[in-house]
């Protein structure tokens, strides 16, 4: 078996804040599905409306956290690393 000496791929650009909305909105879709059906049947689906309310405020906190992180012109510090890299 014959190793690869290259060097690992760069790393990818993220829109952080996109993946963050795109996640919260999926846990808000799930959140209205999960309350129809608790609303619709006969059995309690606590533990499902908390885990989507869970979902929610991660998503939430974490698009605070890169709002304030983020900054104009600011770079992560991998891409950093990468370029730094010979």
């Amino acid at each position: 078996m014959s190793h690869n000496s290259s060097s690992a791929p760069a790393p990818l650009e993220v829109n952080i804040s996109r993946v963050f909305i795109v996640g919260t909105s999926l846990w808000t879709i799930a959140l209205i599905a999960v309350l129809i059906w608790d609303w619709t049947s006969d059995t309690t689906l606590t533990g499902w409306i908390t885990v989507c309310g869970f979902g929610i405020g991660l998503g939430l906190a974490g698009l605070v956290w890169t709002r304030f992180t983020r900054r104009p012109g600011a770079r992560q510090p991998a891409l950093e690393a990468a370029d730094a890299a010979p």
